[in-house]
């Protein structure tokens, strides 16, 4: 089964073997036969999987299936068999959406000591070449196993990684890590280059634009820091692509470039979004909701430049 993004009256499509489908999709991070029915028997026709061992900031697991990564090459996926069989069992008919959460396990960190987590600390690990390889094998061993056992069910695979899995490099606040100053140093050509210290990211409230002479480093800093999250969701991407070959759509949540603002707009990394959007291997940029209407009576909002 090849499932693809077609043009057709100018507008977009997801078409299955050459056949428009319906896109619209349901996700619940605790899937029961009552919520999975009821979307179901109201015509929905495309479920989403959650493939996740780790959890979420409210200390809740993103999902009650479990973990399919346990060591170093060891990965089992009867827990996410056993999801994908229930939505099957109840929606037959279906599409499946495989949502895989690619962030560092803690069995990693104890066998891996000194790395920061990448669901917090994101670019202070995004440059480890070891971090890098073992998740690529760990998201093309996932995508070989549900491909054999499910390839004509499965339509598309969005990776999550990074905080809230948005490819946020969130509680970092820009500071350094060797890892991530050697990387920097890299970028700079520099082997002498230094990360700005805090209170040099931190600027005085009546300062709107940095100064390019004075702020010179700091530019630098916040394009590379930037640039290594884009850089770093780009190579997860090309790497599930060894495994697809383009068989299926492959997806982010990315480029939240609406809704960031103080600081965040900073530390967050979203701000090289050109690079992941021209990436042909990333087929779906999603977000959710705008965070900032959901009130009752809200409007919604987006949270993308397009």
């Amino acid at each position: 089964m090849k499932s693809e993004i077609i043009t057709k009256g100018g507008q977009k499509y997801i078409a299955v073997d050459g056949k428009i489908i319906d896109a619209l999709s349901m996700k619940s991070f605790r899937p029961t036969k009552n919520n999975i029915g009821d979307f179901y028997k109201a015509g929905i026709r495309i479920m989403q999987v959650y493939c996740s061992g780790l959890t979420s900031a409210l200390g809740l697991p993103y999902s009650l299936y479990g973990e399919t990564w346990f060591g170093d090459k060891d990965y089992r996926f009867e827990n996410l068999d056993r999801q994908i069989d229930f939505l099957l069992e109840t929606s037959p008919d279906a599409y499946i959406v495989i949502n895989l959460h690619v962030d560092s396990r803690q069995w990693w960190h104890d066998e891996n000591p000194g790395r920061p987590s990448s669901f917090t600390h994101l670019s202070q690990i995004a440059a480890d070449k070891k971090w890098r390889e073992d998740t690529a094998d760990y998201i093309k061993a996932t995508i070989n196993h549900v491909e054999d056992k499910y390839g004509d069910k499965v339509i598309a695979y969005f990776l999550l990684g990074g905080y809230t899995t948005e490819w946020f490099s969130r509680l970092d606040f820009e500071e350094s890590h060797p890892i991530k100053l050697s990387a920097y140093r890299e970028y700079m050509n520099d082997p002498s280059a230094e990360i700005p210290q805090v209170d040099t990211l931190e600027k005085e409230e009546s300062q709107i634009f940095l100064d390019p002479e004075k702020d010179k480093n700091l530019i630098s800093y916040r394009k590379f820091h930037n640039h290594l999250i884009s850089e770093t969701v780009i190579y997860f991407c090309h790497e599930a692509q060894n495994a697809l070959k383009h068989r299926k759509l492959l997806g982010v949540y990315f480029g939240y470039i609406m809704e960031l603002t103080g600081r965040g707009i900073w530390n967050n990394g979203h701000l090289d979004t050109d690079i992941v959007y021209r990436s042909p291997d990333i087929d779906l940029i999603a977000t959710p909701s705008s965070y900032q209407f959901r009130g009752y009576d809200d409007a919604t909002a987006n949270m993308l430049m397009c």
